[in-house]
């Protein structure tokens, strides 16, 4: 299951940038230049507020955030991000490498506690209608409704830092990295780390 962490879907869209990650989910660029990457919050990170004083009594939904990025790398999410694009606009937006691996285990169903999830991500994975594509299925099958945030990558691990996400789906690698540091980020249930 450890070869989930290479899964990555190719985006055909251009995104400025050079931040290339290895974390949970890949998104690249069609410049090979951004990495969006799925990263699972520590219910028992340090979170803090605006001002980086300590917050307490943060609810993180680990069971509804593993759930999502393991159905992310199953056989029917990976070829529906293959196929997003060619009914709308007559072209793939987005390519799966052929050795992309495939999680087959068990993904929890949503339960009253872990029903919602949030996820913060950035406004330009947002904004190219993947997400509004891929939730519904998820959603459906398995009983969650996924609220997304959507700002810039800095705001959208602030969010995470607060406590105001489950999971991230994020492009920029130091950012990234100081995450998981500095202990927000939290391996998933049958991986092998959190990036």
């Amino acid at each position: 299951e450890a070869d989930v962490l290479d899964t990555a879907l190719i985006l055909h869209a251009e995104h400025g940038g050079g931040n290339n990650s290895a974390f949970t989910t890949h998104v690249v660029s069609s410049s090979g230049t951004d990495t969006y990457s799925a990263i699972a919050v520590n219910d028992k990170a340090p979170f803090v507020d605006a001002d980086g004083n300590a917050v307490a009594d943060v609810y993180v939904n680990t069971a509804g955030a593993d759930a999502l990025i393991q159905w992310l790398m199953t056989e029917e999410a990976l070829n529906m991000a293959g196929e997003y694009g060619v009914a709308e606009y007559g072209e793939y937006l987005f390519y799966v490498m052929e050795n992309a691996p495939v999680y087959s285990g068990d993904i929890a169903s949503a339960t009253e506690e872990t029903k919602t999830i949030r996820l913060s991500t950035t406004t330009s994975v947002n904004d190219s209608g993947l997400l509004r594509y891929l939730l519904p299925a998820f959603e459906d099958a398995y009983g969650y409704t996924v609220e997304v945030q959507s700002a810039g990558t800095g705001k959208a691990i602030a969010n995470a830092k607060m406590g105001n996400a489950d999971l991230l789906l994020v492009h920029a690698k130091s950012q990234e990295e100081d995450f998981v540091s500095a202990g927000f980020a939290r391996i998933v249930d049958g991986q092998a780390a959190e990036r």
